[in-house]
């Protein structure tokens, strides 16, 4: 799998690229520097191909996420990546 964020540092929202290898379940998430899992922006079935997401940098409750370093994961059949992301006020 491959995951991109655009832009790095962002501001607002940024826009992630994913690229599957393989048909099969995904799951995008982002998570805060203790680990834990504050959005999940993506969970179903992909096909083989780039997909491009966009995170508003708010949890799954809708609230805005302060500044600071996050990390987006990209979980498929064959694999997981990591992308880490500055969120800037």
């Amino acid at each position: 799998p491959r995951l991109m964020a655009k832009p790095n540092p962002f501001h607002g929202q940024v826009s992630f690229q994913t690229q599957a290898a393989g048909p099969g379940p995904i799951r995008l998430s982002v998570y805060d520097l203790q680990g834990r899992e504050v959005a999940i922006l993506v969970k179903d079935w992909a096909e083989v191909g780039e997909r491009d997401i966009v995170w508003n940098g708010r949890n799954d409750q809708g609230l805005e996420l302060p500044a600071g370093i996050y990390f987006g994961r990209l979980r498929t059949p064959r694999g997981a990546v990591d992308q880490k992301l500055v969120k800037l006020r």
